[in-house]
Parts: structure tokens; C-alpha cells; sequence
């Protein structure tokens, strides 16, 4: 037989579990809904590729032999050093930030654009060399849909939760 308060305390925790699965089938449900979007101009480098987990950066898959990813220039260069992204190159930084994905680069991109008057400095990680060298170069401007942020119970799980100063952290006691 099972006292009442030990009876009490089980239901509390089924519901609890059953609400976190509530919430975890909700979350899921809204990541197979399509992506929000924005139209906006948008500065890119006509090329194509795939970002990397952990914020590893963009792997380059297609890169045409013109336009901006094919047309860069090594700053600070004693010479001048002209250079192309290649197939299998990754893009780590735009002006020495990392990025997670899609939305964050893009918005990278077109920040360093509008502040550096239409150049862009990039890291790129050489798919020969292995080394990471900055470049220079001058995206081009477009319109196009651009993810907008989104914020969910999945893509918040791990991260801290703020808590406004004027609220006690105070330990929960269950009732018996």
C-alpha cells in the first residue's frame, strides 16, 4: 500500500513529465512548420554551401567562377594577392565573428556591408592548406527572404534563463 503523501508526490511528477512531453511534441510541430521570412536586400557572395555544426562555418558546395566569392583580395598585402572561394573552402568568421547559421551570417554579412561601404572581410579556412587566411571582398546586393528569429522551446533548452533581480530564488517544496 502507498501512503497518501507518496501517492501525492507521483501524481505531481507524472504530470510534470506529461507536461514536458506536451511541450517537447509542441516544439517539434513548430520546427516542421517552414521557416518564417523577411524580404529584404540582402549583401551576398553568390555561393553555395552548408553551415557546419557548432558554429563551425559554411562549407563552400558550389562557387561560381564569377562574382563576389571568386573576385577577393588579401588586405594588407605587401602585393596585391587576388583569390577565389573554391568548392570545400569554409567560411569561419565575417569581420572576425562566428556564426550558427543561415540568419545569423546573413545578417553578418549585410551589417559589414553598410558599415565598411560595401566591403566585406571573411576568414576562410583553404580546403588545400588547411590554414585560415582574412579576405577582402565586395558582396553583392540583392533582394531576397531571409529567415527571421525564432524563438522556441527546443532552441532554448541549455541556455540560462534570466531572471529579473527583484524575484527570490527560492527552493520548491513539494505539500504533504
Amino acid at each position: 500500500m502507498v501512503s497518501k503523501p507518496a501517492r501525492q508526490g507521483l501524481q505531481q511528477l507524472l504530470l510534470a513529465v506529461a507536461l514536458t512531453a506536451v511541450q517537447i511534441a509542441n516544439a517539434r510541430a513548430d520546427d516542421a512548420k517552414p521557416e518564417k521570412t523577411e524580404s529584404r536586400r540582402q549583401a551576398v557572395l553568390k555561393v553555395t554551401g552548408t553551415f557546419l555544426p557548432d558554429s563551425s562555418g559554411l562549407k563552400i558546395t558550389r562557387a561560381p567562377t564569377s562574382g563576389p566569392g571568386a573576385n577577393m583580395d588579401l588586405p594588407n598585402a605587401a602585393k596585391p594577392t587576388r583569390g577565389i572561394l573554391d568548392v570545400g573552402d569554409v567560411i569561419t568568421k565575417v569581420e572576425g565573428k562566428k556564426f550558427k547559421d543561415r540568419r545569423e551570417f546573413l545578417n553578418l554579412m549585410n551589417a559589414a556591408y553598410k558599415k565598411n561601404k560595401g566591403q566585406v572581410r571573411i576568414t576562410v579556412k583553404d580546403v588545400n592548406t588547411r590554414r585560415a587566411m582574412v579576405w577582402l571582398t565586395r558582396p553583392e546586393v540583392v533582394r531576397m527572404d531571409v529567415p527571421v528569429a525564432r524563438l522556441g522551446f527546443l532552441a532554448d533548452l541549455g541556455k540560462p534563463v534570466p531572471v529579473a533581480p527583484q524575484v527570490p530564488l527560492v527552493p520548491a517544496t513539494i505539500n504533504r
